[in-house]
């Protein structure tokens, strides 16, 4: 066994409370762009360089919504309609729950051609349902309008609202059940590989407004002094593989270990043309991600080396959520070569905010080597135990651990009851326990088996 050694795994969760979520990130990168004016500068200038003019998030809103009406799956239907059951609604978004569960069973039940060829007027329950939820003043109708055609309005209208919007249960459900970010991001992706000239551009504005957003919160979050607020401070010298994009791994323990971007980092580019991975210059040194202003970077650069042609353009070296990751630059494979090394190396694993999804298979691949063996300890800290559980229960390759039940277990360097089995122990815990924000504490640098 080597010696004890501790390598910290941080997922999204871990920036929680200063980075939305996952399933909340396209909501607020939509109301940067809209609503934030360094965000409406940034929406301008990427547009005009890029020479798209009407292009923006509620645009592959649009989009989603005629794939959705156009050509339905059947199983994604089933899964909003079961998820919407689930609920329990307060009575202001109770019509929007009816709405969206009839809006589905129209699809669901009623042939294509009837929904093609009948008049909406022949469904007044479904106008009484729209009216309910106020949402007629910007779904019109007339007399003419086919069912078809009131489905396809009203979910483009229910998906525009939810990005305003984005408390509201119901839409949340149906949002994240329609929109497949990853998806849409690696459909535009594919265009640097069959030439197409529109996907192409859409990608790169849809990655440099993420970036941007990025980047700007990271700078709000520091200039405001919060370092107390953040979980990176608490850590002793230890090894890091972090799976977010910010630098507030590197700027709280870059002296106290080494802090790997197992996908990506906000300060790099990578020039399509030579394949390298590139640091951009305003933010050769890392402090100055805090003192050279995201608009400048954006203007100095990032717009003079964006271009819609493949081989002349740059990127943002933050690999999105792609259940399959284009390598694009060999800096990446040697990033995954020495995590894996960091990895092997470690006696303690201790993996926060991550939940182990599905799209990240080639690095959940790293973990999972190590589940019910003897040489490594793996503590999991998230809030969503019965994700972790069901993971774990879902993994083809943990067969033989599956076998064992989970027992509760009392672990050194914390007061929360965990689940363990063999040498994977799961900590119901979040960023206020590791922060001691809350009654539980969670002690990182102590965590040991009883």
């Amino acid at each position: 066994m080597h010696d004890d050694k501790m390598t910290v795994v941080f997922g999204a969760g871990a920036d929680s409370g200063i980075f939305p979520m996952t399933n909340h990130l396209v909501t607020a990168i939509n109301r940067f762009l809209e609503h934030d004016e360094t965000g409406i500068q940034t929406d301008r200038l990427l547009k005009k360089a890029l020479g798209l003019k009407h292009y923006c998030y509620s645009s592959i809103m649009d989009e989603v919504a005629f794939k959705f009406v156009r050509k339905p799956d059947y199983i994604q239907i089933d899964n909003i309609v079961r998820r919407i059951k689930a609920l329990s609604p307060i009575a202001a978004e109770k019509p929007f729950c009816d709405l969206i569960l009839a809006l589905c069973g129209e699809i669901r039940d009623c042939p294509k051609k009837a929904r093609e060829n009948d008049r909406i007027e022949s469904r007044p329950d479904l106008l009484k349902l729209l009216d309910d939820t106020d949402l007629k003043k910007i779904v019109t109708v007339c007399p003419e309008t086919t069912v078809n055609a009131f489905l396809l309005k009203t979910f483009r209208a229910l998906l525009h609202v939810y990005l305003e919007h984005p408390d509201n249960k119901p839409l949340h459900q149906l949002f994240k059940t329609m929109v497949r970010f990853d998806s849409i991001l690696l459909e535009l992706f594919l265009g640097f590989y069959n030439g197409n000239q529109t996907d192409i551009r859409r990608y790169l504005y849809v990655s440099w407004s993420m970036w941007a957003f990025f980047v700007q919160t990271e700078q709000q979050f520091m200039l405001k002094n919060l370092e107390n607020h953040c979980i990176y401070t608490k850590f002793k010298e230890c090894s890091a593989i972090t799976l977010n994009y910010t630098t507030l791994a590197d700027r709280f323990m870059g002296k106290k270990g080494d802090v790997l971007h197992f996908h990506g980092s906000a300060v790099n580019y990578i020039d399509c043309g030579t394949r390298e991975e590139i640091t951009l210059p305003s933010f050769a040194d890392g402090n100055s991600i805090t003192t050279t202003p995201m608009l400048e970077v954006l203007k100095s650069d990032v717009l003079p080396l964006l271009h819609p042609d493949w081989n002349h353009s740059i990127i943002p070296s933050m690999i999105p959520p792609f259940e399959i990751k284009p390598i694009i630059a060999s800096d990446t494979i040697e990033t995954w070569y020495k995590a894996l090394e960091v990895l092997d190396k470690s006696t303690r694993i201790v993996v926060i905010g991550y939940s182990f999804n599905h799209v990240d298979m080639h690095f959940n691949d790293n973990i999972i080597k190590w589940v019910g063996g003897d040489e490594k300890d793996i503590f999991i800290i998230n809030p969503d135990v019965k994700s972790i559980l069901a993971y774990f229960e879902s993994c083809p390759r943990m067969r033989p651990f599956n076998n064992r039940p989970w027992e509760k277990q009392v672990v050194q360097g914390t007061n929360i009851t965990c689940l363990r089995k063999a040498n994977v122990i799961i900590i119901p815990g979040t960023t206020k326990n590791i922060l001691g924000e809350s009654d539980f504490y969670i002690d990182v640098n102590q965590l040991a088996l009883a």
